[in-house]
């Protein structure tokens, strides 16, 4: 697949060397894509750090999650035998506005194991802010990426390096992701790991304990948001969200029924997710291809749409 006509290697680079911000606060490993984090990051335009260089500011993040899997729950814990004679009028059923949330997530995961592998040549990002901002991401099997924003106009513009996937501010192959553990408990200690091992710091320094809680929760996120994982490595992650222990169901929204979890006093989070694909159409947070993080301003979100295509436009 070939980029715009008249845009060579040379000209790409130079027009991302213009964009590069002055300053940026936060630290990567030197073995990072450092070129495609600078890109990235000068798309957005803000410094949006990832780690506590100062006391921070939490910003909510909302789980939608009208989900199909959550009427199969109601059916057997809403549905009970009944003592007396049979004039007694069944027991209410549960809806999704009505479950737990973290058995929302539990109903999710039942869906996502049951959904088949997908298929394609691309894995497709978009990301749209609430003020209409796009961006675009492709990326092939080798983890080659190309990317369409608004500073290069309609045409997808091949990334200079082999961007690949992060987890946990780690480096993954497609294959990596795809051979990821399928229980709850292995998936997070495999995404503990990568935090640990990743080398991402805050200007201060190696992220301390609750630095790295956060990239960890961050981790399992986006692998039921952003990231082709297969639907028993998305179910075991659902799972393991489900283990937080402050995961609020807050009833129906535009789109299915709103979660709020809570991994902190100051650290919240939102999601919309698919009652029928369990996929997440809507965050307050999304991880970046380098493995920063780009957050929703106050009150706003970030609508997300993921899936296998065979086309690369042109």
């Amino acid at each position: 697949m070939n980029r715009s006509p008249n845009r060579s290697d040379a000209d790409v680079r130079e027009e991302l060397a213009r964009l590069v911000p002055g300053t940026v606060e936060r630290d990567l490993p030197s073995d990072r894509h450092h070129q495609l984090q600078e890109f990235v990051m000068s798309e957005i335009h803000r410094d949006r750090r990832t780690t506590r260089a100062r006391p921070p500011v939490r910003r909510p993040v909302l789980v939608t999650a009208a989900l199909t899997a959550a009427a199969a729950i109601a059916a057997v814990v809403g549905v009970t035998a009944t003592g007396g004679s049979g004039d007694s009028p069944p027991p209410p059923r549960q809806t999704t506005a009505t479950l737990s949330g973290p058995d929302l997530l539990l109903a999710a995961a039942t869906t996502a194991q049951q959904q088949p592998d997908g298929t394609g040549t691309y894995w497709y990002i978009k990301t749209v802010t609430t003020d209409g901002t796009r961006w675009e991401y492709w990326f092939d099997r080798d983890g080659k990426a190309w990317y369409r924003t608004p500073k290069f106009g309609d045409r997808p513009v091949a990334s200079p390096n082999n961007a690949g996937f992060t987890v946990g501010a780690h480096n993954v192959s497609l294959q990596q992701i795809q051979n990821l553990p399928t229980s709850p408990d292995a998936l997070k200690a495999w995404v503990t790991t990568a935090v640990e091992n990743s080398g991402i710091r805050n200007s201060g320094g190696p992220l301390d304990a609750d630095g790295r809680a956060e990239h960890v929760f961050y981790g399992l996120i986006s692998l039921v948001s952003q990231l082709p994982a297969p639907p028993k490595v998305r179910a075991a992650a659902f799972q393991a969200i489900a283990a937080y222990p402050n995961v609020t169901n807050l009833g129906p929204v535009d789109g299915g029924t709103g979660l709020r979890i809570t991994l902190f006093d100051d650290l919240q989070v939102q999601l919309v997710i698919d009652p029928a694909t369990t996929r997440v159409h809507r965050s307050t947070f999304v991880v970046l291809p380098e493995g920063g993080l780009y957050m929703a301003g106050e009150g706003g979100s970030i609508a997300l749409t993921t899936e296998w295509t065979d086309t690369l436009p042109q």
